[in-house]
């Protein structure tokens, strides 16, 4: 697939400019929305070109030469490891240097914002702005990483904005499953929340597989040391930032709202530390997967009395301690519930659906249960996706299944 699409591309003569390096090709990169741009791709079958004996002088010349391939290049991407208010400044930068139907696109991984900074940028005449978003890759790079079929079956999101290019678009869409990708296309607001929930989603299923591994008894056994703990050390570096802060001109409460942010650790992040350091079971990562929940749960607090603490209307009658009393019902609650369905409702499911011998049923029982239960705990207790299905876990954790 690789070969053919490198005849493709330079028999039909499209000339295109990006950012990049050849390790494209097929090495590895941890985001290949993050750090792919269009000029890597060809780099890289630029290579694979020159093994197959095709010329790629004009390639070459696109790669030496920026601001003339601009002037002649059919497709042209920013640098894709930028934020994208840097793709967008880049993409002015380029646009004087744009031939008329030129293609400007990207390889990012969010797209509504990019979108109308895009959309504001005087293009010449008929050329329009696509967006692209490539999904693949790998956790490792580098040259050894290599993978002649790093696009092969994977999927690619096109974007278009409201003023859609239909033969722009179907360009960049040709040009993807040329590389073997399976292209959708899509709008980017649309694109932005499904990449989000995807995300979201990952998190949940990680934190749901280690709560399946924990039991209740094993985090209520170190609340003495998580509770207090964690209560000391969230008031301790909230405080410490917010003084530092302070002395570099910030306002207090600008301060201590950045502060109470870094003090909460990251329950996904300490959880994979632990398991790679295969701590996870021992005494230490109990203490620390229940001081950084005891944290979740002053997140949901927290986030419930920024509003009030701050609102600049200060004539509204605002009860703090309602406040804090109905987040201390939702947790309450919460926990509750995981009680209820670990000990009685979710084994009896479990039972049942294993009676009925199907791999795939209990495969999705628990798949919903996962993502239920996470999606549940969000919309109606206000804790993350992740927290929810660390819960979901636990109460899972306790069925003989």
């Amino acid at each position: 697939m690789l070969g053919h699409a490198v005849t493709d591309v330079l028999e039909e003569g499209v000339d295109a400019v990006g950012e990049g390096l050849a390790e494209v090709a097929g090495a590895g990169a941890e985001d290949l929305g993050g750090v792919l741009g269009a000029l890597g791709v060809l780099c890289g079958l630029a290579g694979a070109a020159l093994v197959m004996g095709l010329p790629v002088g004009d390639l070459l010349h696109t790669v030496l030469d920026a601001e003339g391939a601009l002037c002649s290049a059919d497709l042209a991407t920013p640098p894709a490891a930028e934020a994208e208010r840097r793709i967008a400044a880049l993409a002015e930068q380029a646009a004087p240097f744009l031939k008329p139907g030129a293609i400007v696109s990207d390889v990012g991984s969010t797209k509504a914002e990019l979108h109308g900074a895009i959309d504001r940028i005087r293009m010449p005449e008929e050329s329009v702005y696509v967006g692209s978003h490539p999904m693949a890759g790998s956790e490792k790079s580098g040259f050894e990483y290599a993978d002649a079929r790093l696009f092969e079956g994977r999927p690619c999101f096109v974007t278009e904005g409201d003023a859609p290019n239909r033969k722009a678009t179907e360009a960049v869409e040709d040009f993807w499953t040329g590389l073997g990708m399976r292209v959708t296309r899509t709008t980017p607001q649309l694109h932005d929340r499904m990449v989000a929930w995807l995300g979201a989603t990952a998190l949940a299923l990680l934190l749901f597989g280690i709560g399946l591994r924990f039991h209740l008894r094993e985090l209520i056994a170190v609340w003495r040391l998580a509770v207090p703990g964690a209560l000391i050390q969230s008031t301790l570096s909230t405080s410490a930032l917010a003084v530092l802060l302070h002395f570099m001109g910030w306002d207090w409460a600008s301060g201590f709202i950045l502060g109470m942010a870094i003090s909460v650790a990251s329950t996904v992040v300490m959880a994979m530390v632990l398991t790679e350091w295969h701590d996870l079971h021992a005494k230490i990562g109990h203490i620390a997967i229940g001081w950084t929940v005891v944290e979740d749960i002053l997140t949901v607090a927290l986030l419930l009395l920024l509003p009030i603490i701050f609102s600049p209307d200060r004539s509204m009658d605002q009860n703090i301690g309602a406040v804090l009393g109905l987040a201390g019902i939702k947790i309450v609650g919460l926990l509750a519930i995981v009680v209820v369905l670990g000990k009685w409702i979710i084994p009896w499911a479990l039972e049942r659906i294993a009676k009925t011998r199907s791999r795939e049923l209990f495969t999705l029982a628990v798949l919903v249960l996962a993502v239920g239960i996470a999606v549940g705990s969000a919309k109606l207790f206000g804790v993350s996706m992740a927290l929810g299905a660390f819960l979901a876990g636990l109460a899972g954790g306790r069925s003989e299944f």
